[in-house]
């Protein structure tokens, strides 16, 4: 694959035609119009004929290299000089090229061209690289699975900027887009994985008016204060993983933890023990005829509305790949029925405690949820050893 730069109107007309086929993958890529701008208006950037307060905008594009070259991908850039920020504001793959690491390529190398080319031609050096990506809680109509491509970008050291982010309307027949998260890739950044809040202002600052909106926006307004709450002592934004995103709903679940008790816990386990049939329809029929059967359970006592916190962060591990996820801010508690049980095996000094977790009444887990609940103690998979050092298990 070949990558050529579009930053004027000279390297335009070199390669006219294949900028022809990316506007049409551009305008197929995009299918919601308020978050796609007219092809011609970036043209227009590009040749540096732009209007007060616009950025400069720069295309890589990503082709076969050969006599007939076909269009892979590309990506759409606007830089800012004053805020010393790269808006990535389009990336696209042709359908037939995905899953050859295009995307991966447009970013990884098609950045550093850009960040080069601002800093020889003008003499800047760029601090941030911001994006946006939608947020598939709020999005209808995509091209391409909103929550795989985040899935991806997270893979590439793409990190959140937390905060209630408004895109301002692109033009005066569109409407403000509410529906994306605000990103950063870290490796590009002066300072990694923190920005300062003063340059996440200057760039938002830059967007809006770029775009024709008021500093005074109800909307950057709102921002402006949610960050300056988060800021650290040094004035940094700390970015987080991308957040969470949920698809289904069980109503009908539970999540049992099971604990392991050095020594055998006396009780007076009845034969009116609600366990006792259900436990006896799990042994063969030998077990089942004897007085004492091997297992016993009792079930201890019923707690509900039982609150859970969650972290901030967790992680997990799925197909042997590990993900690092942030909990949104309405989800760091969940309300929940919990159950305390425990079993004695007749052959065994043990006690084996279960605590069993599932929603309240007309409730519901998401899949977000149970990965949380299943994987709070570790596992092998999750490459934890405190299930090991405290006799923990899961189910």
């Amino acid at each position: 694959m070949k990558m050529n730069i579009i930053f004027d109107r000279k390297s335009y007309l070199e390669h006219a035609n294949l900028l022809d086929n990316f506007k049409e993958l551009y305008i197929n890529g995009f299918p919601d119009i308020n978050e796609r701008e007219d092809f011609e208006v970036i043209l227009k950037r590009v040749f540096g004929d732009k209007q007060r307060n616009e950025p400069h905008s720069i295309i890589i594009l990503c082709h076969t290299d050969d006599e007939n070259p076909k269009i892979a991908g590309g990506l759409i850039a606007d830089w800012y000089a004053n805020s010393k920020a790269v808006h990535l504001i389009y990336l696209i793959t042709d359908k037939i090229f995905r899953g050859k690491g295009i995307a991966k390529k447009l970013i990884n190398d098609g950045v550093v061209i850009i960040k080069n080319w601002i800093k020889n031609e003008k003499g800047i050096d760029i601090n941030n690289v911001f994006f946006e990506s939608n947020n598939p809680e709020k999005t209808i109509n995509d091209n391409f699975d909103p929550i795989t491509r985040l899935e991806i970008f997270s893979q590439m050291n793409a990190k959140w900027i937390n905060l209630p982010y408004i895109q301002p309307a692109l033009d005066a027949k569109k409407k403000d887009v509410d529906n994306l998260f605000l990103l950063s890739f870290t490796q590009f950044n002066a300072k990694g994985d923190k920005i300062p809040k003063d340059e996440i202002i200057a760039f938002l600052k830059d967007l809006y008016l770029s775009l024709g909106e008021s500093e005074k926006s109800k909307s950057f307004v709102n921002m402006q204060n949610v960050l300056e709450k988060q800021k650290n002592n040094d004035g940094d934004i700390e970015l987080q993983p991308i957040p969470e995103n949920s698809s289904f709903k069980f109503y009908k679940t539970s999540v049992t933890w099971h604990f392991v008790q050095k020594s055998k816990y006396q009780n007076d386990i009845s034969e009116n023990n609600p366990f006792s049939s259900f436990e006896k329809d799990l042994l063969n029929f030998h077990n089942q005829k004897q007085t004492n059967p091997p297992i016993k359970s009792v079930f201890v006592k019923l707690h509900r509305n039982t609150i859970i916190t969650f972290p901030k962060k967790y992680s997990y591990v799925s197909e042997g790949r590990k993900y690092l996820k942030s909990t949104k801010t309405d989800k760091l508690e969940l309300e929940v029925k919990l159950s305390v049980s425990y079993s004695n095996i007749e052959n065994s000094e043990n006690t084996i405690w279960h605590l069993t977790v599932a929603p309240e009444e007309n409730q519901y887990f998401t899949e977000c949820d149970i990965i949380k609940l299943t994987s709070m103690f570790g596992s092998s998979q999750e490459e934890s050893k405190l299930k090991d050092e405290h006799g923990f298990s899961r189910q």
